[in-house]
């Protein structure tokens, strides 16, 4: 059964973290101003801001131990037990090797 495009990438979108707290700058200098970085992202490549996160390189097992993503090892082979570490910002775009529930996985995001 082939998936239409738009159900995978609302998979993909609802699968990442929320970020804690409020929603992101709506504009560039209120971006910069978080010390953000503006960005064009995405298929749509749709302008957004990345932000720093407080957390970053905190050990972690779970996405929702960190304000962004749990990053896993480089080089994890998708399935297997590790722990990872917080990511440094909120970019959810591209592909990426996570912890999710203590198992490392691959999430795309364009």
């Amino acid at each position: 059964m082939r998936v239409p495009r738009y159900m995978t990438m609302l998979l993909l979108v609802c699968a990442l973290p929320a970020t804690a707290g409020a929603p992101g700058p709506a504009s560039e200098a209120e971006c910069l101003a978080r010390q953000g970085r503006w960005a064009r992202m995405g298929e749509g490549a749709i302008a957004q801001c990345v932000l720093p996160t407080g957390d970053a390189g905190k050990a972690c097992r779970d996405h929702a131990e960190c304000e962004s993503r749990c990053l896993a090892p480089p080089g994890t082979p998708a399935g297997q037990s590790t722990a990872g570490v917080c990511a440094a910002d909120t970019d959810a775009f591209g592909c990426r090797e996570v912890v999710r529930r203590g198992r490392a996985m691959t999430i795309c995001v364009d």
